[in-house]
């Protein structure tokens, strides 16, 4: 039954990314929709349990994902431009390396979900959490902790599906999310630069990176985090480029309302995992209204148009999850409600964009730069950190924010490649996404500033680094960089210096 159910839902996200004509080959799409299935029935499972008030049974899953399939197949129309190409790989001695080596890596993945308990203190509520839905049908249960009952829903929506369907072993989700990164981030690589050795290449650092392997079989929320926040950002680059260019609304591959709303639904999914990556969402967001600001060849309609396109499915899960918690009997977290007042600012200043344009000339980017600088530390001194000064509180989330890339030791080095690129003559689009990874440290930073550190002193957090790493690896700001760096790798990959070297050879 499970196989029906999964199996008819993901051929169901498959047909839609075909009707939405932006994804031409097959293994991108098929990965794609695997992701996309499993948000589609998060959202099932959360509507019932909040429409129904209880769990829904084994039956009535299937019976909504063979519907969903038939609505499929009778939307779906096969169009000249809905063509589905091959996968771009070849016989090359390189593609058989990254095939073997990712074979090896998925297999072993598999082997220790299915063997090892989960034993780590975040996977076992997740779990927990899942139980709960699955029995009790409810969001504020008090058999689940105050903090865990206000974490978004989606992994223990999961989880609590595995186990009505009797899936022996909830963790199996992980190395296939982790195998979709792989595919997806290749076939996004090998569209961007047009080489295939690149796209080997840069794909084997990113799966070979060891705190990407490692969780590829942990029940964390964090590699589903940063596998739909970074894929999203890979095809928001392609609407970036895409208004750059004035892509035409009538090309598949270019169609800026279809990217925008392809993009944003990953972003939301993003948020409907952890709640903080709301606060992530908004570098997209905001970039957008800035190249569309600039941008005169499309009318305010059409401007407005597309950030609707992103800002919806951007905004919509962690909407939903924001009125589910005002529903609760318990007093929302501090930094929950913080998290929803910058949503509510997102909001306002969408509202602001679809009125008038904002010039953003140099004078107001800084002058709304300087104002976003007061309101971070005026709330930092209300609502920051209690437990010491705010100078010490603000060393602290630097030294966080600066080590935590120790974990990614081998990857960070492709930094290097930007010290030797004229990063003037990119292209408008790689600069806006050289800005995107410019302004995702420094929210990870105001993120870390403002919760309260697990330590009070300054030493602790270099003592742990380099003596006792176990204490600080599975803190949330290491496992938060894990969107990161599969857009940073991405940026690289695509530099023109990379790409001269690979062609030289």
């Amino acid at each position: 039954m499970f196989l029906l159910d999964f199996g008819s839902l993901w051929i169901f996200a498959y047909l839609l990314l075909g009707m939405l004509n932006v994804i031409p080959s097959i293994g991108e799409r098929a990965a794609l929709a695997f992701a996309s299935a499993l948000g589609l029935k998060s959202l099932v499972l959360f509507c019932w349990m909040i429409g129904v008030g209880e769990f829904p049974s084994v039956f009535a899953q299937t019976g909504i994902s063979l519907t969903g399939l038939v609505f499929a197949f009778a939307l779906y129309r096969r169009r000249s431009a809905n063509i589905m190409l091959p996968s771009p790989l070849n016989k090359s001695a390189d593609v058989a390396v990254m095939v073997f080596v990712f074979g090896v890596l998925f297999i072993l993945s598999l082997g220790f979900a299915c063997s090892s308990p989960i034993t780590e203190a975040d996977g076992i509520w997740y779990h927990i959490k899942g139980m709960v839905f699955l029995h009790e049908g409810e969001f504020d249960s008090q058999t689940i902790i105050a903090q865990f009952r206000q974490y978004p829903p989606f992994l223990s929506l999961l989880f609590a599906y595995f186990m009505s369907f009797d899936v022996g072993n909830v963790k199996i989700i992980f190395p296939i999310i982790y195998l979709c990164l792989l595919v997806i981030f290749y076939y996004r690589v090998f569209s961007f630069t047009g080489n295939g050795k690149i796209a080997t290449a840069f794909t084997l650092v990113l799966g070979t990176t060891p705190y990407f392997w490692w969780h590829s079989f942990l029940p964390f929320l964090d590699m589903t985090t940063g596998f739909y926040y970074s894929i999203g950002a890979m095809y928001w680059f392609l609407l970036i480029r895409s208004v750059c260019q004035q892509g035409r609304f009538d090309e598949p591959e270019s169609n800026p309302y279809k990217l925008a709303f392809l993009s944003g639904a990953l972003f939301g999914i993003a948020s409907w995992s952890r709640l903080e990556f709301l606060l992530y969402n908004a570098i997209p967001l905001l970039l957008l209204i800035y190249v569309l600001d600039r941008n005169s060849a499309y009318s305010k309609k059409t401007k407005n148009r597309i950030l609707i396109c992103l800002a919806v499915p951007l905004l919509f899960f962690s909407t939903l999850w924001f009125l589910t918690l005002l529903s609760f009997d318990s007093v929302l977290d501090r930094r929950v409600v913080a998290v929803g007042l910058a949503g509510l600012g997102m909001v306002l200043v969408m509202l602001v964009f679809f009125k008038w344009d904002f010039n953003l000339k140099k004078t107001r980017l800084i002058g709304f730069a300087s104002l976003a600088g007061i309101l971070y530390l005026a709330m930092m001194v209300v609502g920051g950190p209690q437990s010491m000064s705010l100078g010490k509180a603000l060393l602290i989330a630097l030294i966080r924010s600066v080590s935590v890339h120790v974990f990614y030791l081998g990857t960070i080095f492709l930094v290097l490649f930007l010290f030797k690129e004229n990063l003037k003559k990119l292209t408008a689009s790689e600069k806006i996404l050289g800005w995107f990874l410019v302004l995702y440290p420094l929210v990870h930073f105001l993120i870390f500033s403002y919760s309260e550190p697990k330590w009070t002193e300054i030493f602790k957090y270099i003592e742990v680094l380099w003596v006792r790493p176990g204490y600080s690896i599975n803190l949330s700001d290491t496992r938060g960089m894990m969107a990161f760096y599969p857009i940073l790798i991405f940026f690289i990959a695509g530099l023109p210096m990379v790409k001269k070297g690979f062609e030289n050879e």
